[in-house]
């Protein structure tokens, strides 16, 4: 847990309210104020259906209640502060969102568990933002994606194109079981995923070069009896005895012993499962789906009025910033690389007092070069796009009322 004192001077002074303003309100000021937010008070009091008009009181109030979590959740027809004496209260824009946590892949990750990750298991959050970002842009064209690290163990998506936003709670569901081909509790691979186009060229140009040429190797993946066991038991399911030969698993296990190395106990695996000739699916890319497709909380992305942890908060185990990762890019980034608040107000502490009360005080500390990637990657694509936007409908309004008037 933070120092609320030091989390106060983090949210006076390095917080991002104008730029977090800019982006939810979507080029248009008055759509933020029925923007629920939610806030975990130091005490441990949840408040929900906060609600402001503009930036500079999302900034005082925030300051003023110094939460150690802040959350966003869908815009309403009426301020969420007005929520108790409405008839009618009901979401009408929320961003789709995307969480992927490490602790779902558990049983395919031979080095840590639960909260715990390294260098050898982050990885797989690459694939998850590679996988989900190109399906999302590819097959469904939304364009203006936001990731952002969870500050611990995950990463999250926001999806932030009006289409998007508009998107009732069973169409957000369709997406999700589109990109969740997990049966079983994780356990089991749907085999109509494979009937997908998309996901073929996934495995091809992304998947099968990943675990055979880098997560194969570094975690020595075979070499750990709990991961033998995932991969063959997708075998069961595609092979079964035939007489007068050796079932394929005992096979296996036998040529794997006396060897060592996990790209050597791939190669018998994959030149063992050839010679079988299984004509049912294809094990192989089955048990490279199983152990890195991504692995989504689906509950976080089919209901609109599902809150989501902010960008640019703190989060209260680590101390960690929930910063923005550019998708291009995100093999460079480093989750343990990233900035506490702590570490934050002591960079700002070593400053002259004129720059820590310039607006651009936070380019003084390590939150510099996320901002900046937050404007690069998203904020700025979508800002011309809104600009864009109310161009085009301002354009068309005063048409139609010069026609009208022609016509009267």
């Amino acid at each position: 847990m933070c120092d609320p004192d030091v989390l106060k001077e983090y949210y006076l002074g390095l917080f991002p309210f104008a730029d977090v303003f800019q982006w939810l309100s979507y080029g248009d000021g008055g759509f933020f104020s029925r923007r629920e937010i939610a806030c975990t008070l130091q005490n441990g009091i949840f408040r929900r259906h906060l609600c402001y008009p503009n930036a500079e009181d999302f900034r005082r109030e925030i300051a003023s209640l110094n939460p150690s979590r802040i959350e966003f959740g869908a815009v309403w027809n009426q301020p969420p502060a007005f929520k108790s004496a409405l008839e009618v209260y009901v979401p009408i824009e929320r961003e789709l969102v995307f969480d992927v946590d490490m602790d779902a892949y558990n049983q395919v990750r031979p080095c840590c568990k639960e909260a715990a990750i390294c260098h050898k298991c982050w990885p797989l959050m690459w694939v998850a933002m590679r996988v989900v970002d190109r399906v999302l842009r590819n097959d469904f064209g939304f364009h203006h994606l936001l990731w952002v690290y969870s500050g611990r163990r995950g990463v999250h998506c926001w999806v932030c194109d009006k289409r998007a936003r508009l998107l009732p709670n069973e169409a957000r569901k369709s997406i999700v079981n589109y990109l969740d081909i997990f049966k079983a509790g994780g356990t089991k691979i749907d085999p109509s995923a494979f009937l997908f186009p998309s996901l073929s060229a996934v495995y091809d140009e992304i998947l099968q070069p990943f675990f055979e040429e880098l997560y194969l190797k570094e975690q020595e993946l075979l070499e750990s009896e709990p991961m033998q066991d995932v991969a063959l038991s997708i075998l069961k399911y595609r092979y079964s005895k035939i007489k007068g030969k050796v079932d394929l698993i005992t096979e296996i296990k036998q040529k794997w012993q006396g060897t060592s190395g996990s790209v050597e106990k791939w190669q018998i695996l994959k030149d063992s499962v050839q010679r079988a000739k299984i004509v049912d699916g294809d094990p192989i890319a089955e048990i490279i789906f199983m152990f890195i497709f991504p692995r989504l909380d689906a509950n976080v992305s089919t209901s609109m009025q599902h809150l989501l942890k902010a960008p640019f908060c703190m989060h209260p185990g680590t101390g960690r910033i929930c910063v923005p990762i550019d998708v291009n890019t995100c093999e460079q980034f480093d989750p343990f690389s990233v900035p506490t608040a702590l570490q934050l107000v002591e960079e700002l502490h070593a400053v002259d007092r004129a720059t820590v009360n310039s607006p651009n005080a936070y380019r003084s500390t390590r939150l510099a070069p996320h901002l900046d990637t937050f404007h690069r990657a998203f904020l700025d694509p979508l800002t011309q796009q809104n600009s864009i936007s109310t161009s085009t409908s301002t354009s068309t309004s005063t048409s139609t009322t010069t026609t009208t008037s022609s016509s009267s």
